[in-house]
């Protein structure tokens, strides 16, 4: 009996021994610089740590220091840099929880393995100069704040975790291995730079930050596909900020931007898809400059159709009426909050993008029904774009209407006009009258007088009427009469004198000799062709006049034109009148966006 009871008792105590220390398993107690140790020297195939808390000390460890934030940070990181830190192990981390009042910084560190981490609690801190060659993982964590400065990814995942806030600076991302986890199936695929998503917890802030998102060169034989990193679920804020992503894809699934959402200085040279996005017009800094040009797209992250973006640009995607609806709600999304914050350029570049894609639905509609009504509604919609950008710039519609006006005048110019009354019996006239200067001797002033005889006559005739009417009529009109004709008999006198001194034909040019002839004949012929240029100018600004007055339909009682440009003229007052009635609209709306 008493051997039954001391095996009895031996086995109770091995028991609750065993407990124990499982107990004190569980409740594991590790220094930050013995955890480093423990990665750094472990030479089995994963590294794991389950149930720890870890302690920052440096009066026990003096190596904790090295990874503590504040102090001598310079000092510290040369330190940590020195020793070259290699990690060929995959590691993997569970329900490790850290002091909240701890602020640490993994500096330095080549992890050649996935880094796997479930469940970490109270982490403040950040990686530094750190390298994840097959990629970083963070489920269902809380997490205070982290941050990645000059950091490089094989891929990284983040997904339902609460998060202070996440920050990723100087940071590159890549792929150019296949990730293989002992913990986790192939949770990234061969394209995937990184995902960050979060449908039930909420990330406070995220910053990316002169970041840099690689070529694919994992597989590069698929050249349909690019390198993409996701986005979706809430965050409070979002900051973007002078990266690139003009090698890969940036797409977001349902993200949900409670308060700030800015992105600028940064590359896209793929379509982002914002499907199911929301965020609020207000608090909202987005230059539309950077995905102007039709490169806003919805993606589905639950296929491989990811990498077609929708973009309503083809009959195949037209044929889908919800993306289409969709694609538009995103655009009226951005819309709206360009119209909120006053950004009247990025409004307009970004109504201009979504008249586009109606347009496309309407050309689609119409090759289905070839009716009256969508030929109009289609072209109309290509003409609006043509002259005033679907009414954004009334700019535009100027400068297309003053080419217009040049355009009628130059066919104005090339048909008589009462205004000049240039044709080719006028042409000949003048010729004529050379003939005679040249082969008589008559001279320029017997042409003036010529011309100017019956207003000369009638000056004389109403200073003769008004000297024998002198005492009859009243002082002051008398007075008022006398410079009328002076002023009108003067213009005369001046004009002769002009005429006299530029006379240089004296005689018959039969007479002259060869000397006098050649010099004679460039002071004719420079006669000529000043007076051509005066005729042209004279024409093409009566045609000029003609035409801004017709577009502008201001009336001028009887067209000067005859025949086929009199015509032409009544369809010119039609244009203006139509393209005028654009252009006010199109003004008064930008006017009233104000």
């Amino acid at each position: 009996m008493n051997d039954y009871l001391k095996s009895y008792f031996s086995t109770i105590f091995i028991i609750f021994f065993s407990l124990f220390l499982n107990a004190q398993k569980s409740s594991e107690v590790l220094h930050v610089s013995k955890l480093i140790e423990d990665i750094t020297s472990c030479e089995d195939s994963m590294f794991q740590l389950i149930d720890t808390n870890v302690k920052f000390n440096p009066r026990i460890y003096d190596d904790d220091i090295a990874f503590y934030n504040g102090g001598n940070i310079h000092y510290y990181d040369s330190v940590v840099k020195s020793r070259g830190y290699t990690v060929d192990s995959e590691v993997f981390l569970k329900k490790v929880s850290f002091r909240e009042d701890l602020i640490m910084t993994f500096r330095h560190i080549e992890f050649n393995k996935p880094v796997v981490i479930f469940e970490m609690d109270n982490w403040w801190g950040g990686f530094s100069n750190c390298t994840f060659n097959q990629g970083l993982i963070i489920i269902n964590s809380n997490i205070k704040d982290i941050w990645f400065k000059n950091c490089s990814f094989d891929g990284v995942y983040f997904s339902n975790n609460n998060i202070g806030s996440l920050s990723f600076n100087k940071c590159s991302f890549n792929r150019e291995n296949i990730f293989k986890s002992y913990q986790l199936s192939n949770i990234f695929d061969d394209i995937l730079l990184g995902i960050i998503d979060n449908d039930s917890e909420l990330i406070n802030t995220l910053i990316i930050k002169e970041c840099d998102f690689k070529e694919r060169t994992l597989f590069t034989d698929s050249t349909d596909y690019q390198n993409i990193f996701m986005v979706g679920g809430e965050f409070k804020n979002v900051e973007i900020d002078n990266s690139n992503f003009n090698k890969a894809i940036f797409s977001s699934n349902k993200l949900n931007v409670k308060s700030r959402f800015e992105v600028k200085e940064t590359d896209f040279g793929y379509p982002l898809g914002f499907k199911g996005v929301n965020f609020l017009n207000n608090n909202t800094h987005f230059d539309y400059s950077l995905i102007s040009g039709g490169k806003i797209c919805l993606r589905d992250h639950n296929s491989e159709d990811i990498f077609v973006p929708y973009l309503a640009n083809s009959d195949e995607q037209l044929i889908d009426v919800f993306n289409y609806k969709e694609l538009i709600s995103v655009y009226n999304k951005f819309f709206s909050m360009y119209k909120i914050r006053g950004d009247l350029t990025s409004a307009n570049q970004c109504y201009v993008d979504l008249k586009e894609i109606e347009t496309k639905m309407l050309a689609y509609e119409y090759s289905q029904n070839k009716s009256l009504n969508k030929f109009f509604e289609l072209y109309i919609n290509k003409f609006l774009k043509l002259f005033c950008d679907y009414g954004t710039n009334p700019a535009k519609s100027l400068i297309i209407s003053f080419y217009i006006i040049i355009s009628f005048a130059v066919f104005y110019f090339f048909f008589f006009s009462s205004w000049d009354q240039i044709n080719r019996g006028f042409l000949i006239k003048q010729y004529r009258k050379i003939l005679v200067y040249l082969t008589t001797d008559k001279h320029l002033v017997d042409f003036f007088d010529e011309n100017q005889n019956e207003k000369i006559q009638s000056f004389k005739e109403f200073k003769q009427e008004l000297s024998e009417a002198r005492n009859k009529l009243p002082l002051f009109f008398y007075l008022l009469s006398r410079p009328l004709y002076q002023v009108s008999i003067i213009k005369y006198k001046i004009l002769k004198f002009f005429y006299k001194k530029s006379e240089f034909n004296y005689g018959e040019w039969k007479n002259y000799s060869f000397r006098n002839r050649v010099f004679k004949s460039l002071l004719l012929f420079s006669f000529i062709t000043f007076y051509g240029l005066y005729l042209f100018l004279l024409r093409a600004l009566n045609s000029f006049v003609l035409s801004v007055n017709t577009f502008s339909t201001l009336g001028f009682g009887d067209i000067p034109v005859k025949g086929l440009s009199r015509y032409v003229a009544v369809i010119q007052g039609f244009i203006g009148w139509f393209l005028l009635t654009i252009f006010s609209v199109s003004l008064i709306s930008q006017i009233l966006q104000l």
